[in-house]
């Protein structure tokens, strides 16, 4: 569910670049998941402690990006008036 409208935002912006926007998604897609998966596989231990590491660091990443990237409304509210 969250890919696609991920890629709407990306390909959004820059219309005029769809190809572009969307192929660099898709490699982006790609270059996250070998990373993640050879820092898995260096992390490994036998026990499921490293994944479960790996998808907390991946959320907290997520939830940090999203909030410092995010258009603050006071901000906007300050240009405009």
């Amino acid at each position: 569910m969250l890919l696609p409208a991920s890629v709407a935002g990306a390909v959004i912006p820059n219309a005029h670049r769809a190809g572009l926007a969307a192929g660099f998604m898709g490699f982006a897609q790609m270059a996250g998941a070998t990373c993640s998966g050879v820092l898995l596989s260096l992390l490994a231990d036998g026990s499921a402690w490293p994944m479960v590491l790996l998808n907390s660091l991946f959320a907290i990443a997520a939830f940090c990006a999203f909030h410092l990237l995010r258009p603050r409304p006071a901000a906007n509210a300050a240009l405009v008036g």
